[in-house]
């Protein structure tokens, strides 16, 4: 009569986290994303091992130099579509209603994979804009974003 109850209580926590974890994925999943730019951050050291070290690229709405600090509202349009305007917002929690794609710390490096064989070109494409690094950013609605689907234009 123990094995069972032993092996009901190892399986319990297993299925759990299982659950938990495709409930995140598909949460994630269905988020809807906007395509932005990436710039270089120190042209010295784009690449550590296999990340790329970069930020996304948008315009601000007064057209001060540089991401706005704290929340911002990205809104997607001309004169370039893979910049879009970054409005500033008090508050990314809860999402502003106004506010289709809110995100926060816009002026943080982050770090993209990037498998071997192509960690050199995009560096390089990077450094001397040689076409366009975009990435699909997904805002999760607290100010957070999931980055993927790194793509390079001519």
């Amino acid at each position: 009569m123990r094995r069972p109850a032993a092996l009901a209580l190892l399986l319990l926590p297993t299925l759990l986290l299982a659950g938990w974890t495709g409930l995140l994925a598909r949460r994630d999943a269905s988020l809807e994303g906007i395509r932005v730019a990436l710039e270089g951050v120190d042209p010295r050291d784009l690449l550590r091992g296999h990340y790329l070290t970069a930020r996304l690229d948008v315009r601000t709405a007064g057209g001060e130099e540089g991401p706005p600090a704290g929340c911002a509202c990205l809104e997607p349009g001309p004169p370039d579509p893979l910049r879009p305007l970054a409005r500033p917002v008090e508050s990314c929690t809860p999402a502003p209603p106004q506010c289709r794609w809110p995100v926060a710390d816009l002026a943080t490096p982050f770090r993209i994979y990037i498998p071997q064989e192509r960690a050199e070109e995009y560096e390089r494409r990077l450094r001397e804009r040689d076409g366009t690094l975009s990435v699909l950013v997904k805002p999760r609605g607290d100010g957070t974003f999931l980055v993927g689907g790194l793509e390079v234009t001519p």
